[in-house]
Order: C-alpha cells, then sequence, then structure tokens
C-alpha cells in the first residue's frame, strides 16, 4: 500500500470524527469538495500505482494505445495534484504550488505534453510543443518545445520518475495536513479535557429516588418528586449547553438526540402530575415514567463519560 494511500486513509477517519464530521456538515459545498478530493486521490493513486505493473505485461503496442496511456498517466498526476489542492483548502490547511517546486515540475510536464501543447500561453513567450512518436514508450518520451522566434529545448520525460517524485512529494504534503488535522483535535480536546460531562448529572440518582416515591406517594412526596424532575430537566439543560461549548450537538454522538426526544413527554407529564392539586396520572403510569427517566438518564451518562474519556486521551496523545 502506497504512502498516499494510508494517509488518505488516515486523513479520512479523522474527517469522520463525529464532532469534526458535524462541523463540516454545517457547510455542505465544502463537505462536497472534501469528500470529491479524498476519493479522487485515492481514484488516482490506485491509478498510478497500477501503471507500472500494467505496461510491464502489455508488450509492444500499437502507437495509439501508447498515446492513450501516456496521456492517461499524465492526466491523472495532474487530477490528484489538484484533489490535494482542493482537500487542503477544504480543510481550512494553507498550502501553496509555489511551495512545491516537484509538484510544478509534474503539471508543466503535463500542460506541454498533454495539456496545451499546440499554443502554450504561459509566460513571456508563447511555445509549442511535440511528442516525438518514435521515442514514445511505456517508459517515457522525448518532448520537443519550441517558440515562434526559434528557440527550441528537446528533453526526455521518464514517466517513473513523475510517478515516484509526486508520490514522494504529495505523502510529505499529506502528512502536513495529517498532523494539522491532529495539533487542532490535541487543543480541542485539551481545552476540554478537565471539564468531565459526566459530574454535570451529579444528583441523579437523588432525583430519581423522590420522582419514584413522589410517584405513589403523599402530598409531601410528591413535593419533593417536583424538586427530581427539576434536577431532571437541569441536568439536560446544562448537558446540552456543555455540548455545544465544544461545538457539539445533540446529533453528534450516538443516540443524544433520541434520549432527549423521548424524555420529553414523561418530564412532561409528571411534571404536571407533580405540580397539580390532585392525580393527573395514576400511580402505575407515573411509576413507569420515573423508571423511564432513569434509564434514559443511565444512557445519557454512559454516553457522556464515553465522551469524557475520548477527551482525556486526546489530551495526553
Amino acid at each position: 500500500m502506497s504512502d498516499v494511500t494510508t494517509l488518505i486513509g488516515k486523513i479520512r477517519n479523522l474527517v469522520n470524527e463525529p464532532r469534526r464530521q458535524e462541523l463540516l456538515l454545517q457547510e455542505l459545498p465544502n463537505w462536497f469538495q472534501l469528500c470529491s478530493a479524498m476519493d479522487v486521490i485515492g481514484d488516482t493513486q490506485e491509478a498510478l500505482s497500477a501503471y507500472p505493473e500494467f505496461v510491464a505485461g502489455l508488450g509492444k503496442v500499437p502507437s495509439g494505445i501508447l498515446y492513450l496511456h501516456v496521456y492517461g498517466v499524465l492526466q491523472a498526476l495532474v487530477l490528484q495534484q489538484d484533489a490535494v489542492e482542493n482537500l487542503s483548502e477544504a480543510l481550512a490547511v494553507p498550502t501553496r504550488r509555489a511551495d512545491w517546486p516537484e509538484l510544478s515540475w509534474i503539471r508543466d510536464i503535463r500542460i506541454s505534453s498533454a495539456g496545451h501543447t499546440t499554443k502554450d500561453k504561459r509566460g513571456e513567450k508563447t511555445r509549442y510543443h511535440f511528442i516525438t512518436r518514435w521515442s514514445l514508450s511505456h517508459g517515457g518520451f522525448e518532448l520537443m518545445s519550441q517558440t515562434g522566434d526559434g528557440e527550441s529545448e528537446t528533453k526526455f520525460v521518464v514517466i517513473g520518475d513523475l510517478l515516484s517524485t509526486q508520490e514522494a512529494s504529495l505523502s510529505q504534503l499529506l502528512a502536513e495536513v495529517k498532523a494539522t488535522l491532529l495539533e487542532r483535535e490535541r487543543e480541542h480536546y485539551k481545552r476540554f479535557s478537565d471539564q468531565r460531562l459526566a459530574h454535570l448529572f451529579n444528583g441523579d440518582s437523588y432525583a430519581v429516588e423522590k420522582i419514584s416515591a413522589g410517584a405513589r406517594g403523599n402530598a409531601a412526596e410528591r413535593a419533593m418528586a417536583k424538586g427530581g424532575i427539576s434536577v431532571v430537566k437541569r441536568i439536560l439543560v446544562d448537558f446540552q449547553a456543555a455540548l455545544e461549548e465544544r461545538g457539539s450537538t445533540l446529533d453528534t454522538y450516538g443516540f443524544i438526540r433520541h434520549d432527549y426526544e423521548v424524555l420529553a413527554f414523561p418530564v412532561e407529564e409528571l411534571e404536571n402530575h407533580f405540580e397539580s392539586d390532585g392525580p393527573c396520572i395514576d400511580e402505575r403510569t407515573a411509576y413507569i415514567y420515573g423508571s423511564f427517566i432513569s434509564e434514559r438518564l443511565k444512557s445519557l451518562k454512559s454516553i457522556a463519560s464515553e465522551i469524557d474519556d475520548t477527551y482525556m486521551k486526546g489530551a495526553r496523545s
């Protein structure tokens, strides 16, 4: 497996981390650009990695087939470069093409031989390029360049050099992208690692106990149960606020939103029940609602503990 393939796989895993993915999904055009770029980097790497082995077994082929293969590999090289540049843009990791002269060299060869061959207007002079047909093979070709005032240049392009140079350069560039993402993640984890979400659930057991007692108790116990409902509501509000402070929402992790939605009805029903002068629901229903609230709070607390563990490990990594 190539270094480019390995690195794009690691970047994909970082991108799909729940909190980061949710943030990226807020800008759908940017998200689609990122997904397209990751796919194209992987797809072109498969094509480029397959090229040497594929052509080695072909033997002598007609020149038309040679042109198709050579044009294709040159196009794949630049397509991959563009995808890496768009990936960096989508992730807000600054990269400048000028900082990678080896990639510019490869790009220049593709433009000259399979891009704007017949009229290359880059720079001060227009150039006209020719692939010498007799020189063309799967391994490379001679490229002649001419200007209108008689300047000429001839060079031999070795495709294997293009492939190895691009993989080395893009591997380094993608490694920098990955390192930047990891550092951002580490800084985020450090910022919140001491703020334990599970601590927001302190008092949940006492609240559930009072709710259960009030479900089948007298007026005094129902008054205590009303306080238990207030604690549950406070826990839910504080937990959601803490998630939002971290750039997350109820949709980021697991079934948090589901737990919030299914809790809303029994909490409201019991709140009305405990606030009224007389019972609004029968004792068994009130008890079942209380038991359900207890189970859902345990579920949310477990998720909170898992998030806390993730933040602790992330801050140490």
